[in-house]
């Protein structure tokens, strides 16, 4: 199994959240994985079973099969092996995630010359990804846009405790309200509008 890139997007609890995030997917050119769905997982069924879920405020218990958790969708997009798209919720919170789950292969090759490792960085395709987290920022109600890499330990602070200094997974890039961002050495600061501002941490390619 492969090491995965991950995209966290939070979003306000609402009924529309779910499948206004799908559209803005879907807009952007995200295309369901059709070799990997039936009849049985059409994507209006799975909008309607993530959102019956999230509207019960579900969370996924370490005991539960996993047959009764948030449905993942599984994309096709432009140059990447695979994207999946993962819900994860905590009960009595007033926001919820969804990320999205890249393998960290389609950013990063490892070459062996001369008996030395070579690392080739895909920045194009970080670029990609950069473009799509500024077009869902913009396209709907989006809290705070974080990345980060596999071995990243930690798990991505709530806006809310962005906003009261907590600092936010960069690793490259994150989005966060402007009222939270602070400038710093070695961080690309960027308006991008509806009061946002994309971090890139240039040097933060913190895969291994």
């Amino acid at each position: 199994m492969p090491a995965y890139f991950s995209v966290s997007f939070e979003l306000n609890k609402n009924k529309n959240a779910i499948q206004e995030f799908y559209a803005s997917l879907m807009r952007f050119g995200f295309l369901l994985n059709s070799r990997h769905y039936d009849e049985n997982d059409s994507i209006n069924k799975i909008i309607e079973w993530n959102r019956n879920k999230l509207n019960s405020d579900y969370e996924y218990g370490l005991n539960d099969p996993y047959w009764v958790d948030y449905k993942q969708i599984l994309f096709e997009f432009q140059g990447f092996s695979e994207i999946w798209v993962c819900i994860t919720n905590r009960r009595k919170k007033p926001t919820f995630r969804i990320s999205l789950i890249i393998p960290e292969d389609d950013f990063v090759e490892f070459e062996e010359i001369d008996g030395k490792f070579i690392v080739n960085e895909h920045k194009e395709k970080m670029d990609v990804i950069k473009d799509l987290a500024k077009s869902v920022w913009n396209d709907m109600e989006i809290l705070a846009i974080q990345t980060s890499w596999e071995c990243t330990l930690d798990y991505p602070p709530d806006a809310k405790e962005i906003l009261k200094g907590e600092k936010p997974l960069c690793e490259p890039i994150c989005i966060i309200k402007n009222t939270s961002a602070v400038k710093k050495v070695g961080l690309h600061f960027e308006e991008i509008g509806k009061g946002g501002v994309l971090l890139e941490d240039f040097d933060n390619w913190n895969y291994m």
